[in-house]
């Protein structure tokens, strides 16, 4: 990787394209901020025009594109609607990538998907009698299975979760150690949770990333574990010590931190899978093994009139990513 970068800066510089290429750079780095000031719009509109003056310049009129020129209007959209994380379309191209790849007979091909889409998320939700798990399982392998969800992804959790910086350590207080240990008293019979651990704000799930909403990736920080819709407030890598006879072992073990919202009396109020939860979060927390975290989801956070007796509420509405 660092060869291909010295080759390409290399060829750019010999090219006098590198000056234009960092113009282009710096306004992108400004325009995908979470949060930007308006004295920023000023910066990314000069660096959009150098890049395309520099552009036109290096390759002639000919090689100009229309999406250089609605570039220009991207200050114009982040003053109406906020900064473009907000209302960008890449989780919209991702499930069009989804739906695109489902096989199809060219008939009715809108119920075919969501007759797809909602057998996926049945299917994955259902506990299945363990008697019968290996004929379940054969009729199972055969339906279309969730694309980018996280049921794929924690089967082999502790070698797919890869921190993401920054990563710090810190020790467990009373409180959390004794939360541990109530999530652990089943698996464990006899055994110690040590003080020091490592933690972070945001991990990597194979090609799926998890965060809390204080890092940049924030707006995955709500997910759903043990049918509850959580914020993540931290993933922490601690250490227990296993106590077996005369033996004694440490292992380490991925847990995440969350706080749980309040459930909402009109949650079922736009009908299955769609959830309306209250929008504040219960004074507690918990910790939760990864391999509890069942969905990622998309949210919104408005004001809807349910009638009565609870008329206009601020309310969290989620639906599962598929």
């Amino acid at each position: 990787m660092e060869k291909l970068d010295s080759a390409f800066f290399s060829v750019c510089y010999e090219r006098h394209d590198y000056n234009c290429w960092c113009e282009f750079v710096e306004a992108c780095s400004l325009i995908c901020r979470r949060s930007i000031q308006r004295s920023d719009l000023d910066v990314i509109d000069k660096s959009i025009e150098n890049f395309s003056i520099h552009f036109e310049t290096l390759y002639g009129k000919f090689f100009l594109t229309p999406n250089m020129h609605l570039a220009a209007h991207i200050t114009d959209c982040i003053q109406n609607h906020g900064p473009v994380y907000s209302f960008w379309l890449f989780a919209f191209e991702r499930m069009n990538g989804i739906m695109g790849s489902m096989p199809t007979n060219n008939h009715q091909i809108p119920v075919q998907l969501m007759r797809k889409l909602t057998c996926m998320q049945v299917t994955d939700a259902s506990q299945w009698p363990s008697e019968f798990e290996t004929e379940f399982t054969s009729v199972l392998n055969k339906l279309p299975r969730e694309c980018g969800s996280l049921a794929p992804t924690v089967e082999h959790v502790s070698s797919n979760i890869q921190p993401l910086p920054p990563i710090s350590e810190r020790v467990f207080d009373d409180l959390e150690r004794d939360h541990i240990r109530n999530l652990l008293n089943s698996s464990y019979p006899n055994f110690e949770v040590l003080r020091l651990h490592k933690t972070m704000h945001a991990v990597a799930l194979s090609t799926i990333k998890l965060a809390s909403k204080n890092s940049r990736y924030g707006n995955c920080s709500k997910i759903i574990a043990r049918h509850k819709v959580v914020e993540i407030l931290r993933f922490v890598k601690c250490y227990i010590l296993i106590k077996e006879n005369d033996h004694e072992e440490t292992t380490e073990l991925w847990l995440v931190k969350c706080s749980p919202y309040m459930e909402h009396p009109c949650k079922t109020y736009y009908g299955y899978p769609t959830q309306v939860w209250a929008s504040t979060l219960e004074n507690n927390y918990d910790f939760y093994k990864i391999d509890e975290i069942t969905d990622r989801v998309i949210h919104a956070q408005t004001k809807v009139n349910f009638g009565p007796p609870v008329w206009e509420d601020s309310v969290l509405i989620i639906s599962p990513i598929p």
